[in-house]
């Protein structure tokens, strides 16, 4: 009785797979393909290396975003801190990039994290201006440039 039951089952297996096309044959030719639209994406300007701020823009539905940038608390080591604060906008954030640009056209990109108290710090020189731009990516797709200022560390210290 027990060789009866697999068999059965082995059989039902069988049957369930052709129906469901996994024994069939592959259709022969090219592989039919479809064109794939890019998500919309806002153009923004290409951030400049120099100390010159660009235009900065809004967030759909006039959702905002709040950030704080601020001297360190060291004034044997001056660092500039960019902290995010949250906003209307957050829920729709996919990642921020923080661009630090400094007067020698050197620059570093970082990561910041859609949270609320997120922060990242730079180490800065105590003679010079420095530019911060903000970059986020919304789950659309689309890019923003929010916030394009410049900062000098004793100004703020």
């Amino acid at each position: 009785m027990r060789l009866f039951q697999i068999i059965l089952l082995l059989c039902t297996v069988a049957l369930l797979a052709v129906g469901a096309g996994c024994a069939g044959n592959q259709p022969s030719g090219p592989p039919i393909t479809t064109p794939t639209t890019p998500n919309p994406t806002t153009v923004i300007p290409t951030v400049g290396l120099s100390l010159t701020p660009g235009p900065v823009q809004t967030l759909p539905g006039g959702a905002t975003l709040s950030f704080e940038v601020n001297a360190g608390p060291s004034l044997i080591k001056p660092t500039v801190v960019v902290v995010f604060r949250g906003g209307s906008g957050q829920s729709q954030v996919q990642s921020m990039e923080i661009t630090f640009i400094r007067p020698n056209g050197q620059f570093e990109t970082r990561s910041l994290d859609a949270k609320v108290g997120s922060e990242e710090e730079f180490t800065v020189a105590r003679d010079e201006v420095d530019r911060v731009v903000i970059t986020v990516t919304l789950f659309s797709g689309q890019r923003f440039r929010v916030w394009d200022q410049t900062f000098d560390y004793f100004s703020h210290a």
